[in-house]
């Protein structure tokens, strides 16, 4: 006697290798691949820049401050490392 599947087990099965197909994919090919949280320093904003400028070729913040002020309000700095 063959064995049929219900919808619900259809669906199940269907939603559980979803889930793992989309657990992996936010990593790459490789789960070791993933994102590491953005710090000043990983983002190089602890280095100086050569960027020029208007007029004097110096900024009060210096760009970099600017830079890492930005991306901590927008969420997307770690906040807790300086």
């Amino acid at each position: 006697m063959e064995k049929v599947l219900t919808e619900n087990q259809l669906r199940y099965m269907v939603r559980s290798k979803l889930r793992i197909i989309l657990e992996r994919s936010k990593a790459g090919s490789h789960p070791e691949e993933g994102y590491r949280p953005a710090t000043r320093k990983n983002m190089h904003l602890n280095k100086p820049m050569m960027i020029g400028g208007w007029p004097k070729g110096e900024y009060d913040p210096p760009v970099q401050d600017y830079l890492v002020k930005w991306y901590r309000d927008m969420g997307l700095m770690d906040t807790t490392e300086d």
